[in-house]
């Protein structure tokens, strides 16, 4: 038996961007359209590329998105922060990102100043009473005032939180996919369930398979079920999708259900941002166990363009590579060696992991193909075992 899967490189073809180019593409959407959040984003970007240097990483390479996003987060609750009063002064560039907030209430202060002198000394011209001076209403210059001061202390809305939420908005947006010849090269594998029934993990947001598996008329179950709270694959469906992290066609309803709608919501159900991704609340805790007692029926399993970075993945896989003798893991990805795959590996076994990878020698093999190239090998008319490549 067989388990897929499939990671953001597997979706690289239908241009729905990586990790690290989606950090371009956000920061350029933001320059043209918002001073204030761009200004967060490009400190919470320099941050990083700082940390990384300082961390002896490659100061040259890119970031994340999901590093971005969290930073976003974290410095948008700062205040909150349990580090908070241990920090004698955050980064002048920090404070330097929220200042046009507190630029604009400034000027809204100046602006009513300007207003109600003006409105004086025409009342004055009129040779009104200088009491009537005294029943201007005070109000919105009072209003103003107390947002200025608000944000000179460090409380208001956040730059950064507002960045955070418009990273979102802008993940939706770039992982929804309409147009059905974007998916076209995984067309060999849905069909390929017609002979023998497929079971996919999917660590990505988008809507590849489904769509794909809509332009054949094949049916995709998503193990959720109209009025029941918990995750239940049919044994019999052809095509079974497991969204580790969610999808941007999810959401809750009031009862804190997932439903899943034809088109993307505003806010969807989906797991975002680095670090920790184990998820006890909704659908995800039922969804990994899913996989993993799908992963403990499979002789083999498949992974395209997943990058090993996510720790309860890393376990899970680890777990039952090690557990019986003639599993077999098989990754395509043109970009990863096998020394990155066992360097993204150790970061989850951060003891013993000297051990484990003894274990791991001719157990791990490498193939450096697209999504494309592996679906037409290993699905097509003339599919194919995979070879061993590098190991």
């Amino acid at each position: 038996m067989r388990t897929i899967l499939l990671g953001a490189g597997a979706s690289v073809e239908a241009k729905v961007p990586t990790a690290k180019k989606m950090v371009e593409l956000i920061y350029w959407h933001f320059r043209h359209f918002d001073g204030r959040i761009s200004d967060a984003m490009q400190t919470a970007i320099g941050g990083l590329k700082l940390h990384r240097s300082v961390e002896c990483a490659e100061p040259f390479d890119e970031v994340d998105i999901e590093d971005v996003y969290e930073t976003l987060r974290l410095l948008g609750s700062r205040e909150s922060n349990l580090l908070s009063p241990f920090v004698g002064s955050w980064s002048h560039a920090i404070q330097r990102a929220e200042r046009p907030e507190l630029h604009q209430a400034v000027n809204g202060v100046a602006v009513e100043i300007a207003e109600m002198t003006r409105d004086a000394l025409a009342r004055f011209a009129d040779q009104a009473s200088k009491s009537s001076y005294l029943y201007l209403n005070h109000e919105p210059i009072s209003r103003s005032l107390s947002h200025a001061l608000l944000f000179a202390c460090g409380r208001g809305e956040s730059a950064f939180s507002s960045a955070a939420d418009e990273v979102l908005t802008q993940i939706v947006d770039r992982t929804w996919i309409d147009d059905p010849s974007r998916v076209g090269y995984l067309e060999k594998l849905v069909t390929s369930s017609e002979n023998e029934p497929l079971w996919i993990a999917s660590l990505n947001f988008d809507n590849t398979i489904e769509l794909a598996a809509k332009q054949a008329t094949l049916t995709v179950d998503l193990g959720i079920r109209a009025g029941e709270p918990s995750i239940r694959f049919d044994e019999e469906s052809r095509i079974s999708l497991a969204k580790l992290h969610g999808s941007v066609t999810w959401s809750y309803d009031e009862s804190g259900r997932i439903t899943v709608a034809q088109e993307k919501v505003p806010s969807p159900a989906m797991i975002f941002g680095s670090g920790n991704k184990l998820r006890i609340e909704g659908p995800y805790l039922d969804l990994l166990f899913a996989f993993r007692e799908r992963l403990e029926r499979s002789e083999e399993v498949w992974v395209c363009g997943y990058s090993f970075r996510d720790q309860h993945i890393n376990y899970l896989l680890l777990g039952w590579l090690q557990a019986a003798d003639g599993r077999k893991l098989c990754v395509f990805d043109p970009c990863l060696s096998i020394a990155d795959i066992e360097r993204n590996l150790s970061a989850a076994m951060p003891r013993g992991w000297q051990l484990i990878a003894g274990n791991l020698k001719g157990r791990v093999d490498l193939e450096k193909l697209y999504a494309g190239d592996w679906v037409r090998r290993y699905f097509g008319e003339q599919s194919c075992r995979p070879q061993k490549v590098d190991s």
